[in-house]
């Protein structure tokens, strides 16, 4: 019994002493779809200052090689251009490559890394610090419980970030497994400033409340893509259902609206429709971007968009008319950013 016991205790020790290591892929998912609402202030913030951010994440082809882009989104006045980021990443077996991102505090122009840097390793142990390409990553711990606007996430995996050539500046990063960033705080001497999720789409299923004040429908999360002269738009967020939804809108000439057919609505991804403009020589740009409240979180939902006729590119401001379940085009600019027409005059 006596020998029994003293293995036991052998055992014990020897495996509560061993690192699993973390699969960061699994705490920081990446996919076509993958969105987050976030609201943003700094340690001097007062109600005000508070800004919110929404990230999306599309699918492109760089190179021959298909990566993801996180849209990093921010605002878009049209005839200004956008302003916010993005970067473009995937995750790999030896980390997350960032193969180039654009910030226009940075540059007018996407940089490109070739080759790709790593930026997070794949797997680390909690206690590990190790160097990629761009940066200083620690685990500090994978247990954290963390409150944020979205809820409450248990067991989150806490990474501090030194970016390369910030001497005096680290950025906390809490991941939720299978949900990614929840909390964000980069600190440097002379600011602190704070990330948090207000709600997120995780492979159309939504969590939290990313809905306007007095809005029953929310397109934070949506990805535009157009076919001939239709809105194909998913990751529809209606209150009171966890779920998202795909429609197909058609371009109504007589009033300068899209409007959904009934028979092309559903949950979920949006399938692709193979469809012909019938004014020839007209098409739109492949992606609009949406933001349900424009700069104080508390406007109409905003998509703009780019059309084409004969190759001549024209400005689309479009808004949704949600008692009437459409969306209306209410100004247009030329390709000098002159405004030629609005709904208004």
């Amino acid at each position: 019994m006596k020998k029994i016991i003293q293995l036991s205790l052998i055992l014990f020790i020897l495996f509560s002493s061993i690192s699993y290591a973390l699969d960061l892929s699994e705490y920081f998912p990446i996919y076509y779809g993958y969105a987050g609402l976030y609201k943003n202030y700094s340690s001097e913030s007062d109600a005000t200052d508070i800004e919110y951010e929404i990230d999306k994440t599309y699918l492109m082809v760089l190179n021959g090689e298909q990566v993801f882009k996180v849209q990093e989104g921010g605002s878009i006045y049209f005839p200004q251009e956008k302003e916010g980021s993005f970067w473009l990443y995937k995750w790999t077996p030896v980390g997350l490559k960032v193969y180039g991102f654009f910030d226009t505090d940075v540059s007018d122009n996407i940089v490109y890394f070739n080759p790709p840097k790593i930026l997070l390793p794949k797997e680390l142990n909690v206690g590990e610090t190790v160097t990629t390409d761009l940066a200083t990553v620690s685990l500090i711990s994978a247990n954290e419980n963390i409150s944020v606007p979205a809820g409450v996430f248990n067991n989150c995996a806490h990474v501090m970030i030194q970016f390369k050539g910030e001497v005096d500046c680290f950025t906390d990063i809490w991941f939720a497994k299978h949900v990614g960033i929840v909390k964000i705080r980069d600190f440097c001497p002379d600011e602190v400033e704070i990330s948090e999720l207000v709600a997120a789409r995780l492979n159309n299923r939504l969590i939290g409340y990313p809905f306007c004040n007095g809005k029953n429908v929310s397109f934070a999360f949506s990805i535009v893509r157009t076919s001939g002269c239709s809105l194909i738009i998913d990751g529809i967020s209606i209150k009171g259902s966890t779920d998202t939804f795909w429609a197909r809108l058609d371009l109504d000439f007589s009033d300068f609206t899209f409007k959904p057919l009934w028979d092309y609505i559903g949950i979920g991804y949006a399938p692709s429709f193979n469809l012909v403009c019938p004014v020839a020589g007209l098409t739109f740009s492949e992606y609009a971007y949406t933001w349900d409240c424009i700069n104080d979180y508390s406007a109409n939902v905003g998509l703009f968009l780019t059309a084409y006729y004969q190759n001549t590119p024209f400005y689309l401001e479009i808004a949704f008319d949600e008692a009437n379940v459409l969306f209306s085009i209410i100004r247009i600019w030329d390709q000098n950013y002159n405004l030629i027409w609005s709904r208004n005059s």
